[in-house]
């Protein structure tokens, strides 16, 4: 997983408007049904094909949770914070977060099949859920399920050379307990496909190690420096926010690249 950037607003002013008209819609509603029958009326809200390329362009095209670039299927519009019912870990339910169902920043781009696998599971860790309309409440509420909108949570994802999803190094057991749950409810390890996909990346970017690795053995100083070159902006290319798999590529970077290396890729 890798920490997705959005920059701005959405930029149709008009389709703001209306999603602050239909939360109001929501909030002087005064039975579950009522709100039931907003939300599903207006569901070609989030739906726009305007809002949602504007989303998905934030990413550079790819699902927001498993960094594929979506081919087959289509990108799903997902609501983060379940609008309607929750589904806890243990299998009992509880009231969904209907007053975000118009609110976009509670929208995540998915790939068809990890939106159907993720459903309205949103566990919370230990607190109390976010109540309607009360901004501070989601200070005490502490979801399971990392967050890509959040830059120190989507880093607690890592890869291994399999192709598959795991917890990052020098995290805490909370924490790891966090990624375990959030690789088995968007199912990231689920889909051959996938990992495997995955493991492709990790392997071409453990070329271009080795590539480095070997221009040591090239006896011309000028050659060994091309080669050490080439290599160092192959691998910042893989790296880079838009590319597909960009975060398995800096797992595999992080794990196996020299310390000279790392620090040529990461931190310039």
């Amino acid at each position: 997983m890798r920490y997705v950037i959005v920059t701005g607003e959405p930029p149709d002013t008009t389709w703001l408007e209306e999603a602050e008209q239909l939360t109001e819609q929501l909030k002087n509603t005064s039975s579950e049904e009522e709100r039931k029958q907003i939300i599903e009326k207006n569901e070609k809200h989030w739906r726009s094909n305007t809002f949602r390329d504007w989303l998905i362009e934030q990413f550079k095209g790819k699902c927001w949770y498993s960094e594929a670039k979506e081919s087959v299927s289509s990108y799903h519009v997902d609501h983060f914070r379940p609008k309607g019912r929750v589904t806890n870990l243990d299998g009992s339910f509880r009231e969904g977060y209907w007053w975000l169902a118009f609110e976009w920043t509670n929208y995540r781009i998915s790939g068809q099949l990890l939106n159907v696998k993720k459903k309205d599971l949103f566990p919370i860790n230990y607190g109390h859920p976010a109540q309607p309309f009360d901004i501070h409440s989601f200070a005490i509420e502490a979801p399971i399920l990392l967050d890509p909108r959040k830059e120190n949570e989507a880093s607690m994802i890592s890869f291994d050379e399999s192709g598959e999803a795991t917890n990052a190094k020098d995290i805490d057991d909370e924490d790891k307990l966090r990624v375990n749950h959030t690789i088995d409810i968007l199912g990231l390890n689920r889909e051959a496909r996938l990992v495997n996909n995955r493991a492709d990346k990790w392997n071409k970017c453990l070329l271009v190690i080795l590539e480095y690795n070997n221009a040591s053995n090239l006896q011309h100083q000028s050659l060994k420096e091309i080669n050490r070159i080439l290599a160092v902006n192959k691998l910042k290319e893989m790296i880079k926010y838009g590319e597909e798999f960009s975060s398995v590529a800096l797992a595999c970077i992080i794990k196996k690249a020299p310390q000279p290396l790392l620090g040529l890729c990461i931190n310039k």
